[in-house]
């Protein structure tokens, strides 16, 4: 029995040794009867020749970086890639300079996105792989907010709707869309952002690196053939028009045109659809010696020609019966840009209507709503952004399109569904680059309602989540005028001073140092100095009207400052500029002050009409103050019976908490009327008999 132990424990070692064998080579080289795991794209299917001289380790760090790529890993991806392309000092292939971008665009980096897909466009690679690249170089544009170059690259592949572009064909045509969208709305400026545009397009690496190894894998033999088919007939030379039904335009059914002159194509397409082309003088040298071809079936002539000449840095304008080719430069600017607008509109819906449920459709419908805001179609823009929501609720933009939908119920005077929209964003997204905005915003809600304390709750917390971010500046000088707003001058003296760094610069410093003065005085006025607070806060009325960031609050602060300094005359002026923007819960207020400041100046006349406005809303707060100053005015206008009675009325109801200035009117009114008896007991603070 010992003598067999020995053999038996070498047979064991050696079976063992050689199971490792055969895991480790089935690990390298699949076996006939072997299946590949799906999410991994086997190496002796991909495109890359150069490699196959290098021997089976590049191949296996392609593998690898692909699978880091699934996995999204996408920086030791990059990592791998890039030591491949180190590996030699041969051009490397299309497909591995694709792949190089793909991780870069994922990444953000841009610049380096951008010149990896034109290095891979500079390969020659197949058709496929070429609009890859060409899509690529797109996206990247427009997220660097070049749309005009994005346009140009994009064209080609949206007018070659052929077989080895087909698969891309569809990006194309939403991304040239979202393109020329971007051309059509002006740059945002700086400050509280208005309607929010789209920002990033969905990267989506996932799905576009998959479509790009598909590319990379050979095509079957039968496709080679119907390709040099395709190739080996270039006289085809035919378009095929016809009218839609439904919309009344004209449809290009199918083309198929070789390279030609671009002006000869242009112009062909023109009077197909029955038009008179036209050209400027700068538009055909423009288009001299170059060429197009094109490839469509079922798609509107009108976006063909816009695409087609935007590719070539002109702009197609139908009017009538003509069809002008020019530079943007040669139209008038209240022409160009609603042509723009227009060409943009019809590009996304065509997009929507024709390829609808695509992954970039959600950001078509944020570009249509922005467009309809910009042309002031406030609807139409909320009902896009509606559909944002209602089709992509977990999308990033869902976010932008709460905001925005904010940003117009404010403008159309729907406070409350503005507010919920904003705290929509607070809640769902609260380290978005928006949300002190949405702070922002939120306060304003709640001053115009004169809701000051909840305002000063919102700005407060919007003023701490936005340190560094370009809204601290707004949310500071907002929150310091709710504080003087609620009678609060050290608070509103005290941040001020904490964020005197931020706020004493361009565009902030005039309503800094307007506040900052109207905080010192108000808090020397009270110990009855302030001679210096006094200069100072004139000198800075003066600065504040022209560069005045707050608002309706900012006028409403100017209006007090004017009249607690005695300045009625411009303390009207402010209120009639506040009252032609206030929404409704500030119009009260403002009116009456407004009336207040015209008596002190005895324009009885206008103060009457305002005053007779407030006092007969019966559940006014400032009815009561306004019958008072009515009957004011009929003492002042020698109506001294009308006078007496709305004292009576006054008397009566209660209506006035303290009632010294009501005696002594009527007293007045008495002593003018002859009854002195009456008159002198309202003198001495008692009423007179009958109102006991």
């Amino acid at each position: 029995m010992r003598r067999l132990i020995w053999p038996i424990l070498c047979l064991f070692q050696l079976g063992f040794f050689l199971s490792l064998h055969v895991v480790t080579h089935r690990g390298h080289a699949p076996g006939n009867g072997e299946s590949i795991p799906a999410q991994v794209a086997p190496h002796d299917q991909v495109k890359l020749p150069e490699l196959e001289e290098h021997g089976a380790r590049p191949r296996d760090a392609l593998v690898k970086g692909d699978e880091q790529f699934r996995q999204n890993d996408i920086r030791a991806a990059l990592a791998r890639y890039e030591q491949m392309l180190g590996a030699s000092d041969k051009a490397a292939p299309a497909a591995l300079y694709l792949r190089l971008a793909l991780c870069h665009e994922a990444l953000g980096a841009w610049e380096k996105a951008l010149q990896a897909y034109r290095l891979a466009c500079a390969q020659h690679a197949e058709p496929g792989l070429q609009a890859a690249a060409l899509l690529g170089q797109g996206r990247v544009l427009w997220h660097m907010e070049r749309g005009a170059e994005a346009a140009s690259v994009l064209a080609p592949v949206f007018l070659d709707g052929s077989a080895e572009a087909g698969a891309l064909w569809i990006d194309a045509r939403y991304l040239l869309a979202l393109a020329l969208s971007r051309e059509a709305l002006p740059a945002p400026k700086a400050g509280p952002p208005s309607v929010v545009p789209l920002s990033r397009l969905s990267c989506r690496p996932l799905q576009l690196f998959e479509q790009m190894v598909e590319l990379a894998r050979p095509t079957p033999e039968p496709k080679k053939e119907v390709a040099a088919n395709d190739q080996a007939d270039p006289n085809e030379d035919w378009i095929l028009i016809d009218q839609d039904a439904v919309k009344g335009e004209k449809v290009i059914l199918q083309a198929k045109i070789a390279a030609v002159a671009s002006e000869e194509l242009l112009t062909r397409l023109a009077s197909s659809g029955g038009w008179k082309p036209a050209w400027s003088a700068r538009a055909r040298t423009i288009v001299e010696g170059r060429q197009t071809g094109l490839r469509l079936n079922n798609v509107p002539l009108l976006d063909v020609l816009a695409a087609l000449a935007d590719s070539l840095g002109l702009v197609c304008h139908v009017k009538d019966d003509q069809c002008l080719f020019a530079l943007g430069e040669e139209l008038p600017a209240e022409t160009l840009a609603p042509l723009r607008l227009t060409l943009a509109q019809r590009a996304l819906r065509g997009a929507i209507l024709t390829h609808p449920g695509h992954p970039l459709a959600p950001a078509a419908y944020m570009q249509l709503g922005a467009l309809a805001a910009h042309d002031h179609k406030l609807p139409e823009a909320t009902a896009w952004f509606e559909r944002v929501l209602r089709e992509a609720p977990r999308s990033p933009l869902a976010v932008d399109a709460h905001f925005n939908f904010g940003l117009l119920g404010m403008r159309q005077g729907q406070t409350e569904a503005a507010r919920k929209a904003f705290f929509r964003v607070i809640d769902h997204a609260p380290g978005h680059p928006l949300t002190p905005w949405a702070y922002w915003h939120v306060g304003q809600v709640f001053l115009q309602e004169g809701d000051i304390k909840s305002a000063l709750t919102s700005l407060r917390r919007g003023q701490a989540l936005a340190a560094g971010s370009a809204a601290q500046p707004y949310l500071t000088l907002v929150l310091a005028a709710a504080h003087l707003l609620h009678d609060d001058a050290a608070q509103a003296n005290q941040l001020l001073k904490k964020n005197r760094l931020k706020i004493n610069q361009d565009p902030f410093r005039a309503s800094a140092a307007f506040l900052d003065a109207l905080a010192a005085f108000r808090s020397t006025h009270r110990q009855g100095s302030g001679r210096k607070e006094m200069a100072e806060l004139v000198a800075a009325l003066a600065r504040m009207r022209q560069e005045n960031l707050l608002g309706v609050s900012g006028q409403n602060l100017m209006g007090q400052a004017y009249r607690a300094l005695g300045l009625w005359e411009e303390a009207c002026r402010v209120y009639e500029q506040a009252l032609h923007a206030a929404p409704g819960p500030l119009v009260p207020d403002l009116s009456y002050f407004h009336a207040d400041s015209l008596m002190k100046l005895q324009q009885w006349p206008r103060a009457a009409q305002i005053l007779t406005t407030l006092a007969e809303e019966r559940t006014g707060k400032w009815a009561p103050a306004a019958r008072f100053h009515l009957a004011t005015i009929d003492f002042h206008q020698g109506r001294f019976a009308d006078c007496t009675r709305r004292c009576l009325e006054l008397w009566h109801g209660k209506q006035l908490a303290d009632t010294a200035p009501l005696l002594h009117l009527l007293a007045k009114a008495y002593e003018s009327q002859g009854d002195y008896d009456k008159a002198a007991r309202c003198f001495a603070g008692q009423p007179p008999e009958e109102l006991n």
